[in-house]
């Protein structure tokens, strides 16, 4: 069987594999060394080469534990995952403005997650994503632009805009500095929202 039909179908992505493509994503968009005239393909076959290739993924791949997956499909996966993203870090905001004196981090933590939960109907499952990717400047100009071109055009387009990951990455490091984006601190640390998961579970 040629190598590119040696693709899982179907599989769940597991919480490794979403927090390596988170990685590789950030890798791949913010290379300076990669040109801007390039694929959706050309981008997400080096997002799928820097996820096979981490510290985590390869070993699994090696030994038959996980498969090798699309660059399409990580591409769409992805989108899932920056729009669950995009949606609780608006739940973090409401969550800080709603919070009162002598509230913890962790109570604030568990608002934001009671909140998306309300929102979307679920539970929010890609925390350590966020925790990686709110700290990302060009994942926080993706945000920004997808809000842009929602503004443009349709209310019915506006959600799909927002969630589309990008298929180039920024050209050279002094363009996100000029851009005026900078890192933020995530709204919630990573390990008050892994308590109240586990709280949440013994319930």
């Amino acid at each position: 069987m040629p190598e590119r039909e040696k693709v899982a179908r179907g599989r769940n992505y597991t919480a490794a594999e979403d927090l390596e493509l988170a990685r590789a994503w950030i890798q791949v968009s913010t290379d300076a060394g990669v040109g801007i005239n390039q694929t959706a393909e050309d981008f997400w076959t080096r997002v799928k080469e820097a996820m096979e290739t981490s510290k985590t993924i390869a070993p699994a791949l090696a030994s038959g534990k996980l498969d090798p997956r699309r660059w399409s499909g990580l591409k769409a996966h992805f989108g899932q995952v920056m729009m669950a993203v995009a949606k609780y870090i608006g739940c973090a905001k409401r969550a800080e403005a709603m919070r009162q004196s002598g509230t913890t981090e962790r109570d604030t933590m568990k608002t934001a997650l009671a909140l998306f939960k309300e929102r979307t109907g679920g539970h929010f499952a890609y925390i350590d994503c966020y925790d990686l990717l709110s700290k990302c400047p060009k994942f926080e100009q993706e945000l920004h632009k997808g809000r842009g071109e929602a503004r443009g055009g349709n209310k019915r387009k506006s959600s799909q805009q927002e969630a589309s990951p990008p298929d180039q990455p920024v050209t050279t490091t002094t363009q996100a500095s000029q851009s005026g984006a900078v890192a933020e601190r995530p709204y919630q640390g990573i390990k008050a929202a892994k308590r109240v998961k586990l709280d949440e579970s013994m319930q």
